[in-house]
């Protein structure tokens, strides 16, 4: 079983793995478009992970590899708790996001934080805008499968039926004096806010999107109260004070609402958004945004880094990690150095994460990077996830189990296999045309996998097959007192 074996050293709980990695890596001072990667490997159709340890730095760099051009994958975003509010680790993101037809097959965290869970910039989750952008770089996918990295604003209004227009001032934030805001099923159960404004619950006729118009029919009207429950498919728009006065004069309970909600100046509608900064590649060319951004303080240390970028022609998008403030194995890098990493992947253009402790990457279930805070992998606000709709490929590997069997003269035991696809997709035993065999001299053994020991002391082999694959494992029938299982 090499490949998972291979898979099993990766992770970072594998000392001797690094070490061998660090002394067999090339310098990574490669031309542009190429790296010297140390291993690859394909984790669905159109996804490749590959990992380097470059002892220049030294830097440990993982590399996940995504082509748009795969029908069966997609990039998705995740918040923790499905809430403004909310943390949670990388790793339980993919994991809850994983679904029969639809596996997360790796992720990276995404966005800077508060310390409750709230991110810095724009979220949107298909196609659902959770948070207002912060006029800072956000890294998406259109609608029609198409990436993208923008400053953007917020342009969000509401047409009541008589043709008024009223400015939706935020989405799922705190409302303030005279404003007009929206809240969905993001923000909670609940508004959160105060007696002092006017509430409409709006059930919605159409999905709600961003950059494309969706309408709302009022169901209901509260002005004593505010506070009110936000319903599951729905939303409610919250006014204060001038915001307040129009809500009441302009909208009757049972209008049709026409709801408008964009990211400015992009034109096309938005799936899925996270937010980042700063931007580190534009055109082709380092370009380290600070100044329009933030993020000086943080530019010319090295720390642990996650960066998401994409190819020329929109087709590829490279999502990437690299280890940080851990002397001897990974020192991290500087804002310029991730850029270059990022033209060397062949990014056209790209974007800064959150770094530091928070930066994670998980390849099919398995955080393949090393965290640099003691405790571990860091909870989160969110996460950038690849998901696979693709169906299990044929059968590539087999996993016999165990290894080694010891068991009593006449004793039966029954075998267990694990079987996965060439892109570690974990296949049902029980659908596989297999064939069991075994050495004579030590029993014998049933199309089930149903070993039934000699009756003499012996030793032989039990075997496994799947058209060409193999795997076996070795018994040794021996009087009572001596029978145990080896893994």
């Amino acid at each position: 079983m090499p490949v998972l074996k291979l898979q099993s050293r990766l992770r970072h709980t594998a000392f001797t793995f690094g070490i061998s990695l660090l002394l067999a890596s090339a310098s990574f001072a490669t031309p542009r478009g190429t790296v010297d990667w140390d291993g690859s490997e394909p984790v669905a159709p159109g996804v490749t992970h590959s990992w380097k340890a470059d002892p220049s730095g030294p830097w440990v760099i993982h590399l996940l590899q995504v082509d748009l051009r795969e029908a069966s994958v997609q990039i998705e975003t995740a918040k923790a708790r499905n809430r403004v509010q909310g943390r949670e680790k990388t790793s339980v993101l993919a994991r809850i996001g994983s679904r029969p037809g639809h596996r997360v097959v790796g992720a990276v965290n995404g966005d800077f934080f508060s310390a409750e869970g709230v991110p810095v910039g724009v979220q949107v989750l298909r196609g659902s805008l959770l948070k207002n952008p912060s006029y800072r770089s956000v890294f998406g996918i259109t609608e029609s499968k198409k990436p993208f990295i923008s400053r953007v604003s917020l342009s969000a209004f509401v047409v009541t039926e008589s043709g008024d227009t009223l400015r939706i001032q935020r989405i799922n934030g705190t409302r303030y004096t005279d404003e007009l805001m929206l809240y969905n099923r993001y923000r909670g159960n609940t508004t959160g806010t105060n007696r002092w404004g006017a509430e409409l619950t709006v059930r919605l006729i159409d999905s709600a999107r961003v950059g494309v118009p969706f309408r709302g029919v009022v169901i209901g009207v509260d002005s004593l109260h505010g506070n009110s429950p936000i319903p599951g498919p729905g939303l409610v728009l919250s006014g204060h004070g001038l915001s307040r006065s129009l809500l009441l004069r302009r909208v009757a309970l049972a209008d049709t609402l026409v709801f408008h909600l964009g990211l400015a100046p992009l034109s096309q509608p938005v799936w899925e958004a996270i937010g980042g900064l700063p931007r580190i590649v534009r055109n082709g060319r380092v370009s380290i945004e600070t100044g329009a951004e933030g993020g000086e303080n943080f530019k010319n240390v090295r720390h642990p880094r996650t960066a998401v970028g994409f190819s020329r022609d929109s087709s590829v998008v490279y999502l990437v990690t690299v280890d940080g403030r851990q002397p001897g194995w990974s020192v991290g890098m500087t804002l310029p150095e991730l850029a270059e990493l990022m033209l060397s992947l062949g990014a056209w253009e790209a974007m800064n994460l959150d770094g530091g402790g928070s930066t994670t990457m998980v390849v099919r279930d398995s955080v393949v990077n090393r965290p640099s805070d003691a405790t571990g992998e860091r909870p989160v606000a969110n996460a950038i996830l690849v998901v696979s709709s693709a169906k299990p490929d044929t059968v590539s590997l087999l996993d016999l189990q165990p290894d080694t069997l010891h068991l009593p003269v006449g004793a039966s035991y029954q075998f267990r296999f694990r079987a996965w696809d060439r892109y570690r997709v974990p296949l049902d035993p029980d659908t596989l045309s297999v064939q069991w065999s075994c050495d004579a001299s030590a029993g014998t053994v049933d199309a089930t996998g149903l070993f039934h020991a000699a009756s003499t002391a012996a030793e032989g082999w039990v075997r496994l097959s799947c058209g060409s694959l193999r795997d076996s494992s070795f018994v040794r029938v021996a009087p009572v007192d001596s029978a145990w299982i080896e893994p």
